[in-house]
């Protein structure tokens, strides 16, 4: 009795919120996986279940899931600086120097969780067939509200697995066959729906970025081929932007490898092999990384000698056996991935995979621009050894350094070179400061140094994006200080952030450079008085002609780079009259 009381005393003791504060969607999904996918009769007895109830059941779940999500408020208030107004909006608008808040956060969190546990719950074969008669449904619902609210990656995310399941099931096999049977009309009816929303959200995925953009790509990988064949010619040339980002996310790059496998199969080799010769040199950036087996190490405790009795702690790098062929889940390394690379460019044959060495780079420099240093030896860097201080020049390491940092496929291959590129450039500037001739470090440099800043600053791995996006800004405050005006190194800064404006394929670059053109603009501003910018606007002018120019050009993306710009720097521009008189 004493034993029950004091359990029950210790149970009414724990406050209800603690235990609230700990529960999560993951602790549900093993109850309803173990439900909904019991497969022989033994295991129904147990739940004493027959095979109508779990379908009723699975029926249930999934009408719940579409119940859920409409009646959520998932619109969003974009908080704008202290000089404008919150706007409410429905995700689509997002200024850089703002944030933007949900309107509802706990609509919001029960949005995130459903489209975890539908994750979690509907994947695998034994889904298939209780969700074949769910998928136009699910799709058009789903759809609907991914056109309400286009920025939210979790619609694109549930369309992912939907897209995966009638892959399995092969639901659009058969759409096309005249046949008067209802399930082939209602997948008919399925495939025009997908397709008209897929060639919209190819179109809308150019603006996107980071997680939002992986959604979409994740969604592109998984259409089934009947729907590819539709939009060959737009999903194809996202590709390389994939593979880009995968470097980074090796699931990505594990997806798309997966979906180049099933479209070499089932679409004729006519229609996939222009796009070889751009496709394949992406592949190379996996190949190009040694993966070894050193990619664990375990900490062990060994004597430090035979006489004393202190242990000290070493750090033995095991070789490790090879495992299966599975590149899913945690399991996921970067020589797994190598190994399908190579054997789908084996399936290929030799007639195709010779497009995999491409004679140009990615930023346009044949393979001997890039093995050669970007100009002479000037960057001298003499080492502090105690008894002699050999120079050596470190501009001759820049080539092979920037394109690591960009495309290295190995992650801790690429944080050393980034953080080596990080140093460099702090080493090249403090050189420029003391010196007083400033034509040492030729222009054809600062050329080729400062777009490989601009993309590290926006590049999709954490480290370093926070290592460069600080440094361009740090470099703009240093090059719009009086002294560096007019100089090569700041002219060739301000002609890469413009350039940077108007790429066709990185969002992310177009926004990096967009919020450096608000920085330059104020730190222009910030150290000059009223009658010093009367006297001398020569920097301020020669921007907004560089973005007049852009906004009367005829491509598109040259007037939209104009109007990032300017939407940019009118909030600083408009509060200068010195500026705005002239």
């Amino acid at each position: 009795d004493n034993v029950d009381s004091d359990g029950d005393d210790a149970f009414t003791s724990v406050n209800e919120s603690s235990w609230k504060w700990h529960m999560s969607v993951l602790d549900y999904v093993e109850f309803w996986v173990g439900i909904l996918n019991v497969q022989n009769v033994k295991d129904l007895n147990q739940f004493s279940m027959t095979q109508a109830d779990r379908k009723r059941l699975y029926d249930l779940f999934i009408s719940a899931v579409l119940k859920i999500l409409p009646k959520l408020d998932l619109t969003s208030v974009s908080t704008l600086p202290a000089d404008a107004s919150g706007v409410e909006t429905d995700g689509q608008q997002e200024h850089e120097r703002g944030s933007v808040n949900m309107s509802n956060p706990s609509d919001m969190l029960l949005f995130l969780n459903t489209v975890t546990l539908f994750q979690e719950v509907v994947t695998g074969d034994e889904q298939m067939a209780p969700f074949k008669p769910w998928v136009y449904t699910f799709c058009s619902q789903i759809i609907t509200l991914s056109c309400r609210y286009p920025k939210l990656s979790g619609f694109y995310k549930l369309l992912s697995i939907v897209m995966r399941l009638c892959t399995k099931m092969e639901y659009f096999k058969h759409c096309e066959a005249t046949d008067d049977r209802d399930s082939d009309k209602s997948a008919d009816t399925t495939r025009l729906l997908l397709r008209k929303f897929i060639n919209e959200v190819l179109q809308k995925s150019k603006e996107y970025s980071d997680e939002l953009l992986i959604s979409c790509l994740q969604l592109f990988l998984s259409l089934p081929v009947e729907l590819v064949k539709c939009c060959l010619q737009q999903i194809l040339p996202l590709m390389r932007r994939t593979f880009e980002i995968g470097l980074s996310y090796l699931p990505l790059a594990d997806s798309a490898i997966t979906a180049l496998e099933h479209w070499s199969r089932d679409i004729p080799t006519d229609a996939l092999s222009p796009y070889y010769p751009q496709l394949l040199p992406c592949l190379d950036m996996y190949l190009k990384t040694s993966a070894t087996g050193l990619d664990q190490s375990e900490t062990v405790t060994m004597p430090a000698s035979t006489t004393s009795r202190r242990s000290r702690k070493i750090v033995v790098k095991k070789m490790r056996k090879p495992q299966s062929n599975s590149t899913h889940g945690d399991d996921l390394t970067l020589s797994k991935l190598q190994h399908r690379i190579v054997r789908y460019l084996g399936s290929l044959g030799g007639r195709l995979n010779h497009h995999l060495v491409s004679n140009v780079s990615e930023n346009g420099d044949s393979i001997a621009q890039l093995a050669r240093s970007w100009d002479s030896p000037t960057l001298a860097f003499p080492v502090p050894f105690n008894d002699m201080k050999p120079t050596i020049y470190l501009d001759q390491f820049l080539p092979r350094v920037v394109e690591l940092a960009q495309s290295s496929g190995d992650r801790q291959t690429k944080i050393v070179a980034c953080e080596f590129l990080y140093s460099v450039v702090i080493y090249l500037i403090g050189k420029e400061a003391q010196r007083t001739d400033t034509t040492h470090i030729s222009r054809r440099m600062y050329r080729k140094l400062f777009p490989a800043l601009l993309k590290l600053a926006c590049d999709v791995d954490q480290v370093a994006k926070q290592l460069f996006e600080p440094l361009l800004m740090q470099l703009i405050h240093w090059f719009t200080n009086t002294r560096c005006t007019g100089l090569d190194s700041a002219v060739v800064l301000m002609d890469c952030i413009m350039d940077g404006l108007i790429d066709p394929h990185d969002i992310s670059l177009r926004d990096i450079s967009a919020r450096a053109v608000n920085e330059f603009v104020k730190w222009t501003i910030k150290p000059t008085t009223s009658q010093q910018q009367r006297a001398n606007p020569a920097s301020i002018e020669a921007l907004l002609k560089r973005v007049y120019s852009l906004a009367n050009h005829p491509n598109s993306y040259k007037r939209l780079g104009a109007a990032l710009a300017f939407n940019n720097i009118y909030r600083i521009f408009r509060k200068e009259e010195s500026l705005v008189d002239r």
